[in-house]
């Protein structure tokens, strides 16, 4: 179970990384790290949407979904 203090320690960590002008890829990876933290996971998967739009512009797989693109729609 996450405690209140690692949650907010996490959004915290994540808020800071949100802040620090780091490449999308970067930033996506540094943001699974710190939720591993507190939520163990065997796979991910983030996606950016266009602001104007609304549609996803790009993703990041990580753990056993990294790599697994033969169901991704193109």
């Amino acid at each position: 179970m996450v405690t209140a203090l690692a949650a907010g320690r996490a959004r915290s960590d994540i808020d800071v990384l949100s802040r620090a002008g780091l490449p999308l890829a970067d930033f996506m990876a540094e943001s699974a790290a710190t939720l591993l933290g507190v939520i163990p996971f065997v796979a991910g998967c983030f996606s950016s949407t266009g602001p104007a739009t609304s549609l996803i512009s790009r993703t990041y797989k990580l753990g056993d979904l990294l790599g697994r693109n033969e169901s991704d729609v193109a």
